[in-house]
Parts: structure tokens; sequence; C-alpha cells
């Protein structure tokens, strides 16, 4: 089905307003294309065992793709917060938001978690005779709660990764509530103070050496992300000559910034403090001015690299590849890694250990075209009987995180 977003196609001398015909966007499909390609570049590194296997400094510019998942944040609070403000005065405000919210995400993360947790779980105490999820609570998952529960989902295989499916769903639990109370000429204020709470949270619970991992999981710390996203929806519609005249500026001031922190961290992956802190935070402006430029900007590169075909197929299937890539992880990884003590060609193993990350993009990629050509799409074509507004005429956004 292919989705439709609003023009942004404005004088920069006025004030930014959404015009009611439809548009596709093509720009926003490869930020998700890029975003799902930065999470399994972030997986795929540990099949490399040594630094003899890959230069250190690879290692780490792959460790950087845990990113990634901020990037969809963004998004995320970008398209959702556009959705909101321009629904708000819809009489099925709630009702509509909350059933095409279902028909995307439900059917194909509850027939995932059926898969693991019964079908896969009950064929392995068949074969092996042990219960690989005997200490993993299903209804931390069935609840979109698990980021909260003991370890943040940490080791429970297979799930581990739906942690951030988690926050995602219960930013879209609080959100719509707050886009409907609050003054339109707050909102701004109030996703500026969201993101400095965030930051606060992660400095605070740094400071009482709370886990980098639970940290890391937690919905306050990562609110900046889909805060700051947020803000750029509003500012898109109500400042809009701000934003044109300083996202560049903010996008290069922080991306310097952040490769600074990068640098300076000794495992960028977020362990360290100064990535877990400062470096979060310039990450997600940044990737606010980008989502800002790349749902804008009608020349120049971002525009030509964003409107790439595969990127944005890649984008298409992002909520399938992002599910489905930890089967195929789960299963290969451990293999792939493993080739470095057994009596095979050098050339061989970093051959195969080369192409591991293409593999997993591909076949990933082939999962989620099954899973959206036989599962997905036909609940999502459900969402013509819920269309927003009461004339059923609003233009509709498609939100992202690979969740949507």
């Amino acid at each position: 089905m292919q989705r439709h977003y609003p023009s942004f196609t404005l004088n920069p001398s006025q004030v930014a307003v959404y015009p009611s015909r439809l548009k596709h966007i093509q720009e926003l499909d490869g930020i998700r294309g890029v975003a799902i390609l930065f999470v399994l570049a972030f997986h795929a590194r540990v099949a490399f065992a040594t630094t003899a296997e890959i230069p250190y400094l690879g290692f780490r510019l792959l460790g950087l793709g845990w990113s990634g998942v901020d990037l969809f944040f963004v998004l995320s609070g970008f398209l959702i917060t556009g959705i909101l403000i321009d629904s708000r005065d819809s009489s099925t405000y709630f009702r509509i938001f909350y059933a095409r919210r279902i028909l995307r995400i439900f059917p194909l993360y509850f027939f995932y978690l059926f898969t693991i947790l019964a079908l896969t779980r009950q064929g392995w105490r068949w074969y092996a005779g042990e219960d690989l999820w005997q200490s993993t609570g299903p209804w931390w998952y069935v609840t979109y709660l698990m980021n909260w529960k003991p370890g943040g989902g940490s080791g429970d295989r297979f799930l581990d990764h739906l942690w951030s499916l988690a926050i995602e769903e219960q930013f879209y639990l609080v959100w719509p509530a707050v886009v409907w109370l609050a003054p339109r000429r707050k909102l701004s204020w109030l996703c500026v103070a969201f993101a400095a709470s965030a930051f606060a949270a992660r400095c605070w619970m740094s400071s009482e050496g709370v886990g980098t991992e639970i940290i890391y999981r937690m919905t306050p710390c990562r609110l900046d992300c889909l805060a700051v996203g947020a803000f750029v929806a509003i500012g898109i519609r109500d400042f809009r000559p701000l934003l044109d005249r300083w996202a560049s500026w903010v996008a290069s001031a922080c991306t310097g910034s952040f490769l600074v922190v990068a640098a300076v961290s000794w495992h960028p992956v977020w362990s360290d403090l100064p990535m877990r802190t400062v470096g979060a935070s310039l990450l997600a402006v940044g990737y606010g001015a980008v989502v800002f430029r790349a749902a804008t900007a009608q020349t120049g590169w971002m525009h030509r690299l964003l409107s790439n075909r595969l990127l944005r197929q890649f984008g298409k299937y992002s909520y399938g590849m992002y599910v489905l890539h930890a089967v195929v992880l789960e299963t290969t990884v451990p293999f792939v890694r493993d080739l470095s003590h057994r009596p095979l060609p050098q050339a061989l193993i970093l051959a195969i250990k080369y192409s591991y990350l293409p593999a997993l993009v591909a076949s990933s990629f082939a999962l989620a075209w099954l899973s959206w050509r036989f599962l997905e799409r036909p609940f999502l074509a459900l969402k013509s009987r819920v269309p927003y507004g009461d004339d059923g005429q609003r233009r509709v956004l498609s939100p992202c995180h690979p969740a949507t």
C-alpha cells in the first residue's frame, strides 16, 4: 500500500503551515533505510572476533550503528506529532489514531511473540529438553513493558531488541493526550523540557551507578529523540523560517561535536559517560536537523542520497527487518564468529565475515517482504476504514521507528 505524506513546499518567508494536498516524501523512506542499515551494521559487527579480522577503527565505526534506533525515534516523534497536530480538532482524534496504530504494529509484533514464546519455545523443549525462555516473563512483552523489567529485557533470546518498540508504544500511549490538552503555543516548550529531562535523567542515573544497559533502555532516558522530532514537527508548521535559518548550522555543529565525543570515548557504543550523556543529546538534536532537511529539501546531496530506490525499499520494510532480523542474527552469528577458531584458510574466513552484513541485510529484507505481503498488508488495507478527520479527507502521515 502506497503511503502518502504532506508537501512542505512553502515560501520560507512565511510561517509554515501544512498544505492539504497529498504528496509522498521519498526522503523519509530513505531516512528509515539509513536507520535500519545502521542497526543491522551494529549487530553484525560481533561476527568479528579480533582486530586481526577488522581494523579497530572499522569496528568502532560499526559500533556507532546503535544510533540508528535514535534516528528512528526522532523520525517517529516528527511524524506522530504531525499526525496528532493536524487531527487534534477531529471528534475521532483518539479512536482513529489508536485504531491505525494497532493495524500497523500489532499483527507482526504479536505474530512474532507467538512464534518465539509458544512455537519456538515448545519446539526447543521437545528437541533439546531445555527451556531457553524459562526466566522470560511473556507479559512484559505482551504489555510493551519489557524495557522496565530487570535487565531491560537484555538476554532474552530473539526478544531483547524489542525494547525500543516498547518505548514507542509508551510514547503513543501518553503523547496524544499531551498534544490534545496542551495549548498549541506551549507544545514546543514542552518538547524542550522533555529533551532536557532525558539528559538530566541519564546524568543522574549515571551518577547513581545504574548500569549502562538499563540507562540505554529506560523510557525517561530516551525521550530527547522523540521530543526533538516532535519539536521539528511543530516548528515546521509554526516557525518554519527559524528552522530554515538554523538547521544546517545545527546539523554541522552537532555532527562535529558528536564525532569529538565518539573519538574520546573508549567504547562509543554507549557505555562511556560522555557518549551516553552529552553524545546522546547531540545526536538527537543533529538527527532532528537531518529529518527537517530530509522532509523539506528539494535538491542537494541529501535529497539525492535519500531518494535512492534501494534505500527507500529498505525503509519501506524497515519495521519487518527490525523485528525479524533477530532470528537470522541469533541463529547464524555464533557460527560465523566461531570460524576464527576453525582450521580454515584465513582468506576464506575473512570473506565470509565481510559478507555477513550484506547477507544479514538481504535475508532480513526477504523475511520482511514476506511479512509485508502475507501478514501486514491485509491489515494495512483496513486503514482505509479509519481515515483521519471527520470528513475522511485529511492526509495521512505514516509514522516511523522501525516500528511503524
